[in-house]
């Protein structure tokens, strides 16, 4: 049983035209992805230069947290405790509310 795709070849004429085809189409696909992969450099530039971005500003925030709490021990650590708290206290809200639905 055969698909409707496949044909039934009876020459040689009929097999070579089908083969000049479908390295036609082949071609036709290589210089889409050509053109694909063109149109994305860039985006994939743009991409790049944002997550370097990231990274310096990642950087730059941890060595301003690491000498805030250098430079003031007892504040950083009274912020951290109040930052746990507050945390806790809203997921202990969170979760009442969603037993009660």
């Amino acid at each position: 049983m055969q698909t409707p795709d496949q044909t039934d070849y009876k020459s040689p004429e009929q097999i070579a035209e089908a083969t000049r085809q479908a390295v036609r189409d082949v071609d036709g696909a290589d210089a889409y992805t050509s053109g694909v992969e063109h149109e994305a450099r860039p985006a994939r530039r743009r991409a790049r230069t944002m997550m370097d971005d990231l990274r310096r500003t990642g950087q730059r925030l941890r060595e301003q947290g690491g000498h805030y709490v250098a430079d003031q021990p007892v504040r950083s650590m009274v912020m951290a405790a109040a930052g746990g708290a507050a945390l806790t206290t809203l997921m202990l809200a969170a979760l009442r509310g969603h037993g009660r639905h």
